[in-house]
């Protein structure tokens, strides 16, 4: 029976997301939402006032974290609801974060260097500066693979002729 009991994190997704339908009255409404409110704070032993402030601000701040980092404290995300706790984690996940990136190229030129067209020049002084700008990434068929003779003609399904459709057909 305790694999169907709802966790913290179930209750404060049921008092978050809890709709009214309307064949329900208001009072049955207030009762199910105060019920899950309940269990949320049960559940992660809040009895004082400091307690469930921590835990709303712990919740706000939940909100606002991305969803990978959410994903690394799967286990423990539904127990913390202390924000000094979130962000100390938070803070330490960051940095080993950090620390595993590979180190940024300072040098924005040397990025550059893929896909890059350089023919067109500078009036301004003469000195013939190279004005880069990137190449056009070509859509569908290239050009030399599919030549416009070598499409198949438009064949009308009512006459059979080539170069028209039924729509234009004169004699219909």
């Amino acid at each position: 029976m305790k694999k169907f009991k709802l966790n913290a994190e179930g209750f404060r997704q049921k008092f978050v997301q809890h709709q009214r339908t309307p064949e329900k009255s208001w009072k049955d409404f207030v009762y199910e939402v105060t019920n899950y409110f309940q269990g949320w704070i049960n559940d992660l032993n809040i009895t004082d006032f400091d307690g469930l402030k921590n835990l709303f601000i712990t919740d706000q701040v939940k909100k606002r974290v991305p969803q990978e980092v959410r994903d690394h404290f799967v286990d423990v995300w539904g127990t913390i609801a202390n924000p000094q706790d979130l962000a100390d984690k938070l803070d330490g996940y960051e940095c080993v974060r950090k620390t595993n990136r590979k180190p940024a190229n300072l040098n924005p030129k040397v990025q550059q260097q893929g896909n890059v067209r350089s023919n067109t020049y500078s009036r301004d002084n003469g000195d013939h500066k190279v004005n880069q700008k990137p190449m056009r990434q070509e859509k569908g068929f290239p050009r030399s693979q599919y030549d416009r003779k070598d499409r198949p003609k438009f064949t009308c399904y009512s006459c059979g002729g080539e170069g028209h459709v039924k729509n234009f057909f004169r004699n219909l």
